[in-house]
Formats: C-alpha cells, sequence, structure tokens
C-alpha cells in the first residue's frame, strides 16, 4: 500500500509522522506505527469515533505507545474524557496542543481559516453551520484546564506543554525542561497561574 511506504519514506528521511484527519482502521493504524509513525494528531478530533468493536484511530491513541495530542479546551474534547485520555497516557505521552487560529486572544467576531470565514463567539471558533474550525486556546489555558479537567500537578501538566512534544520531534536535547545547556524558554508565573512575562 502506498501509504504504508510513504510512511516508511519519510521516517527514513527523518520525518515525524503523526496520524490524524483519518478514517483509518485500528488494524490500518497500528500497521502505521509498525511502519514509524509515532503520535495522533488531535485525538478524537478529524478521526472516526472510538466503538467498541471498531476502535479506529482513537482506539490507536488510547492502546499504543504512540504519543497522543489533545485540544485541551473543553470544547473540542468533553473535559471528562480530557480526564480519561490522561489517566490512560500519563505526562509521558499525552501532548497538549492548541489548534489556534487568528481569532486567538481577539474579540468576538469574523475572521478566516485556510480562506474559509469562520466565526468566533466566547472562545470558540465555527463555520457558518456549527463546526469546529481551529480553537482560541493559548498553551498556558491548556494546562491550566488539564489541571482542572484531569486533576493533574502543575508539573505533569507544563511535561505536557513542553517536555513530552520536544520528545515529539526529537528536540528534547535542546529545549523541553530546564536543565543547563539547553535552550531557556521560560513562562514566570504568579501564585494564580497568571503569566508575569516570558523570558
Amino acid at each position: 500500500d502506498e501509504n504504508h511506504e510513504l510512511i516508511k519514506y519519510l521516517v527514513n528521511n527523518g520525518v515525524v509522522v503523526s496520524m490524524g484527519h483519518s478514517g483509518a482502521t485500528y488494524e490500518q493504524g497500528i500497521s502505521a506505527i509498525e511502519d514509524g509513525a509515532t503520535s495522533m494528531t488531535h485525538v478524537y478530533n478529524g478521526m472516526t469515533p472510538l466503538h467498541h468493536r471498531k476502535p479506529g484511530c482513537v482506539g490507536i491513541g488510547l492502546s499504543s505507545d504512540a504519543y497522543t495530542e489533545i485540544i485541551c479546551d473543553g470544547h473540542h474534547v468533553n473535559p471528562d474524557v480530557i480526564d480519561l485520555t490522561y489517566k490512560v497516557k500519563g505526562s509521558d505521552k499525552l501532548v497538549l496542543i492548541t489548534d489556534s487560529m487568528e481569532a486567538t486572544g481577539m474579540p468576538n467576531g469574523k475572521y478566516s481559516i485556510g480562506g474559509i470565514d469562520v466565526y468566533m463567539k466566547d472562545d470558540v471558533v465555527t463555520t457558518e453551520n456549527g463546526t469546529l474550525a481551529g480553537s482560541t486556546l493559548n498553551m498556558l489555558q491548556a494546562v491550566k484546564n488539564l489541571m482542572k479537567f484531569a486533576n493533574a500537578t502543575l508539573a505533569d501538566a507544563v511535561i505536557c506543554a513542553s517536555l513530552t512534544p520536544a520528545k515529539v520531534v526529537g528536540i528534547d536535547n535542546v529545549t523541553g525542561s530546564i536543565k543547563v545547556g539547553k535552550r531557556a524558554d521560560i513562562s514566570i508565573l504568579d501564585k494564580e497561574l497568571n503569566l508575569i512575562r516570558n523570558v
């Protein structure tokens, strides 16, 4: 199958392969992992839902050793499902992503994503027919949400937003944690976890 040949080619040329926006069966996904795919792109979104007899890509994200991305805004994935996913994957395999677009940090109104008009109201972005279209989530809020939805510690939520994503793309030797010799990307927060400044 040409998809498997492509995955092998990409992996052999240093490209990280992530599965997403797919209706692949569980068996097809497991084959992709065997070929070298290592992560799931925003699990639950853009893929067939989990079914007890047809686990599909969601089942792969939950049951395999693949890194699993999640949009932790409470809109794309129900908070209780975020909790379940965190319990299954843990901070070493769950990756917080934002899927943010140009409306992030902006007031309610009309915006564009990929040339399509979208509408943002109360931090939720949809197309005219109501389909979710990106998010307005920022990474600090994703960390706070994981703590709230899944009772994650601050340390573990930060790992899901920093070290684990760095591992996915193979740059954890230079970033993702505070260590001598690594790039110092640091956010200073107050006791309520509000951003004071980035250094």
